[in-house]
């Protein structure tokens, strides 16, 4: 019995020595660490910039030669194979609202992603006249349009209109545009027709400047002729028009090829009731 015990303590004892062994060999072991994934972009250039804007990504993913993705916003813009881990690569930004977006690289094979590179969208701003060319008294179309502003939001434009008299005279009407989910908008107005006092008596070129709160967003043009054209072939028939007279009254057109004047030329023209002329060669 004494034998019994004696070896059932051993075992006990050799039991716990094995026991403390492990437990002092597991705390010299290093800890586990989970291994980062090398999918990372380096860098992007440019970090601002409007929608349209070229960008260039800088990274590394990986799946040697493996297929990638460039993400914006997590919607794919560009992919393409690695150069071993390397990826350069890059892809226009697409439409969307001012502000920051995420820019992240996504390895095909292995599904892994980097952490996402910040990317501002900028407003930018347009203006246009059309058509470009107009007789005088006639209209042209304006229309003013922003695109990568806030999303679902109106703003209000002023529209500036300068005229080529010898004093210009600026000619203003307020032009709403609202935006979509994406920030941009547009609208479109008439001049001179939905400008007070506004008119297109004179010929040159008319300044168009769009400006809110005290800051000029964005300027054009358009140009007023006395013909309907600023160009013509041969045997192509010139409409003359010119506003601005008083009614009836008996105005002198001329048409000079070299400073002597054509056949049939000058000659008297009675303006209509509105102070119109009209007239063709």
């Amino acid at each position: 019995m004494y034998n019994h015990l004696l070896k059932r303590g051993r075992l006990v004892a050799t039991f716990m020595a094995m026991l403390l062994a492990i437990t002092f060999t597991a705390s010299l072991l290093p800890e586990a660490t989970a291994t980062p994934s090398p999918v990372e972009i380096d860098d992007i250039d440019p970090k601002i910039g409007p929608v349209g804007e070229t960008v260039e990504v800088n990274g590394t993913i990986d799946t040697a030669d493996g297929p990638y993705q460039i993400l914006f916003d997590g919607k794919e813009v560009k992919n393409g194979n690695a150069t071993g881990l390397a990826v350069n690569a890059t892809f226009t930004v697409p439409l969307s609202a001012e502000g920051s977006h995420n820019v992240t690289l996504f390895d095909v094979t292995t599904r892994n992603q980097s952490s996402p590179k910040p990317f501002t969208v900028t407003t930018t701003y347009y203006v246009s006249a059309r058509p470009t060319w107009i007789q005088e008294g006639l209209n042209t179309n304006i229309t003013m349009g922003v695109n990568e502003a806030e999303s679902d939001k109106t703003y209000i434009f002023t529209i500036n209109v300068t005229d080529p008299q010898p004093t210009p005279r600026i000619y203003p009407a307020n032009l709403t545009v609202l935006t979509n989910a994406t920030g941009s908008g547009s609208n479109s107005t008439s001049y001179p027709e939905n400008f007070p006092d506004a008119n297109t008596n004179y010929v040159g070129t008319y300044t168009i400047t769009v400006i809110a709160v005290n800051q000029t967003f964005t300027t054009g043009n358009f140009t007023v002729g006395l013909t309907d054209k600023p160009k013509y072939r041969r045997k192509e028939t010139v409409s003359i028009r010119g506003s601005g007279y008083d009614a009836n009254e008996n105005v002198t057109v001329n048409i000079e090829i070299a400073g002597v004047s054509v056949e049939g030329y000058p000659k008297n023209v009675t303006a209509d009731a509105g102070g119109v002329v009209v007239d063709s060669w």
